[in-house]
C-alpha cells in the first residue's frame, strides 16, 4: 500500500518509514542520539523523548478510540519562507495510524489533566490519543473512555 501524505504537513520533510517496534526499542529514559545518513546529510534524533516513552507504555495505541500507531516516520519541519534562522529544524519520529486507503492520523501525545487546568508535564499526565481524538479531548479533564473500551 502507497502511503499518503498528509496535506497540512505539506512542509514536513520525510526522511524514511519504519517499523514502531524497531524504533521504540532504542528508546527510553537513558537512550541516547542516533545518527541517520540520508545520502551525504546526517540527521541525529534524540531518543529520550517522553513521546516515545508513552508511545511504548501505551502499545502505540490511542487510549480513547483504539487506533493503533503502525508506522513511524522520521520527519523535519522545513521553514515557509528563506529566513536562514528556520532552515534546520530537528528532526523527529512521528507515529501514525495508516488507514485502508493510505492516509495517516498523527498519533500524539495528550495531557491527561491539561496544562491549562494545572496538569504537570510528567509521564504519568501524558497518555497517547490519535489526532481526532485529541482534538474532541482539548482542555477536558473528565474525558470519558468510550464504552467499547471500559473493562
Amino acid at each position: 500500500m502507497r502511503l499518503r501524505p498528509r496535506k497540512d504537513r505539506s512542509n514536513w520533510a520525510v526522511f524514511g518509514h519504519y517499523d514502531p517496534n524497531d524504533i521504540l526499542e532504542l528508546t527510553g529514559p537513558h537512550a541516547g542520539t542516533l545518527g541517520f545518513y540520508f545520502g551525504s546529510a546526517l540527521l541525529y534524533v534524540d531518543l529520550w523523548d517522553d513521546r516515545y516513552i508513552v508511545m511504548k507504555r501505551d502499545n502505540c495505541t490511542c487510549q480513547h478510540c483504539g487506533r493503533v500507531g503502525t508506522v513511524m516516520l522520521l520527519e523535519r519541519m522545513m521553514p515557509l519562507d528563506n529566513n536562514p534562522k528556520n532552515i534546520y529544524r530537528e528532526p523527529h519520529f512521528n507515529l501514525y495510524h495508516v488507514q485502508p486507503d493510505g492516509s495517516m492520523i498523527l498519533m500524539t501525545m495528550d495531557h491527561i489533566h491539561p496544562k491549562s487546568r494545572g496538569g504537570r508535564n510528567s509521564i504519568e499526565n501524558y497518555q497517547l490519543l490519535c489526532e481526532p481524538c485529541n482534538r474532541k479531548k482539548k482542555n477536558k479533564v473528565d474525558y470519558s473512555v468510550p464504552k467499547s473500551q471500559s473493562a
